[in-house]
Formats: structure tokens, C-alpha cells, sequence
């Protein structure tokens, strides 16, 4: 098992441990639905209660999992859409594997949580993030990668008809992220929709 799939997993059995709900994200998830990329890192969203945060913190160093010391005062990351992240790492010798906690704080974050599904990650069953909100997610972060990520994901989610395809321009409009997204629809031959 790789070191990504391992923290993972060390990850999930801390916040399964705490009944916390959650939703894998990211490069992880990207083999599900398409081809897998190489990620370096574990994205999750959480349904977690402000009041659980510490324990929830705790739990993750219990897994050997280290918090720092701004992460524990409450501080986060802002990004883009108002989502908010909490970073915490997994070290290894010679190796760092960086986990993004993505505290759900938006309405756009409580309806992918919704959408969530069951999957498998290196033969573990666990709540995976539905194709569309993956394509939103890479498109927010519309790094090279990212991109190339949404090539895969339009290729063989949306040439299937598999994509929720109203949602999916509801959201890129009210994200501001539809430039990222539909180009790769167009490439394909494959109209995105004016909503």
C-alpha cells in the first residue's frame, strides 16, 4: 500500500472512530471515475461540528497524524468560494504526505456532501465525492493537474452521458470556474450547458 492510501486510511480510522461524516476528494478519487493521476496528498471534506474540532484533532495525532499548534487555535486556510481548510501532515522518514480538512462552511459544500457515494480506495469501502463536484473541485484549484484531471473526467463521465450536466453548470456559474470546465466539453464535441 502506498504512503498516500496508508494516511488515508490512518486518517479515515480516526475519523470514523469519532461517528464524524466525511467525503474523500482529490487525486485519490479521480481512479473511480476515470484514469489515475499521481496525487501526493489526502483531500477530505467533513460534516464536523465546530465543537468536535479538538477532539477531532486529537483523534488525527492519536493516528500519529501531527496538528500544528495554529491549526489547534482554530486557524484556517481561506480559499476560494469562502470553503475553509485546516492542515494538518502525516511524516514518514523522508517523506511528508500533506491532509487537507475541509470543514463544510458553504452552501455549495452542504449540497456536495449530498451527493456523496460509496467507493473503493485500494479495496477499502469509503464515501467518495460524485464525479461532478470532483470536476468543481479541480476546476476551483485549476492547477495543470487539475486540468488534466477534468480532461479524463469530461472524457469518460461526460461522452457516457454519466454527468449530472445542470448541476454541474449551476455550480461552475455560481463558482465562477465555467471557463475552466467548458473548454474541455467543447474538445470533446460535447455542449455544456448555457444555465
Amino acid at each position: 500500500m502506498d504512503r498516500v492510501v496508508q494516511t488515508l486510511y490512518r486518517t479515515l480510522d480516526a475519523i470514523e472512530s469519532l461517528g464524524i461524516e466525511y467525503m474523500v476528494m482529490g487525486g485519490l478519487v479521480v481512479p473511480h471515475y476515470t484514469m489515475p493521476v499521481t496525487t501526493y496528498d489526502v483531500d477530505l471534506t467533513l460534516a464536523l461540528d465546530e465543537s468536535r474540532l479538538v477532539e477531532l484533532l486529537d483523534a488525527l495525532e492519536g493516528e500519529g497524524i501531527s496538528v500544528p499548534e495554529p491549526a489547534r487555535g482554530g486557524r484556517r486556510n481561506h480559499l476560494s468560494g469562502g470553503m475553509e481548510v485546516i492542515k494538518v501532515t502525516a511524516y514518514y522518514p523522508g517523506q511528508e504526505i500533506r491532509i487537507d480538512l475541509f470543514p463544510i462552511a458553504t452552501r455549495y459544500q452542504e449540497e456536495a456532501f449530498t451527493r456523496r457515494r460509496r467507493g473503493k480506495i485500494d479495496g477499502r469501502e469509503v464515501w467518495i465525492i460524485g464525479p461532478e463536484d470532483l470536476i468543481l473541485h479541480k476546476a476551483i484549484a485549476n492547477r495543470f493537474k487539475d486540468q488534466y484531471a477534468i480532461e479524463r473526467l469530461v472524457l469518460f463521465q461526460g461522452v457516457s452521458g454519466l454527468l449530472d450536466l445542470p448541476y454541474l453548470a449551476r455550480w461552475a456559474r455560481e463558482l465562477g470556474v465555467r471557463a475552466a470546465i467548458e473548454g474541455h466539453f467543447e474538445r470533446w464535441g460535447l455542449e455544456f450547458p448555457k444555465t
